[in-house]
C-alpha cells in the first residue's frame, strides 16, 4: 500500500508551523479533514502572531 507523499509534506508543513502551505496541499489532495486541520493550525497561527495587530487578525482569520 502506498501512500501519497503530499500527506507526508502536509504534516511536515504543521509541524513546522506552515499551515498556510499545508492548506495548499489539503486542498489538492481534496480532503476535507485535513482542510478543516489546516485551517484551524492557520487561524492559531495568526491569533498567536504577536506582530499582527487586532485587526489585521480579524482580517486574517
Amino acid at each position: 500500500m502506498q501512500t501519497d507523499p503530499q500527506y507526508f509534506l502536509f504534516w511536515i508543513h504543521i509541524g513546522q508551523g506552515n499551515s498556510k502551505e499545508a492548506l495548499d496541499i489539503a486542498r489538492v489532495l481534496g480532503d476535507d479533514r485535513y482542510i478543516f486541520t489546516a485551517l484551524v493550525a492557520y487561524r492559531n497561527e495568526i491569533q498567536n502572531d504577536d506582530s499582527l495587530s487586532a485587526e489585521e487578525k480579524k482580517q486574517n482569520s
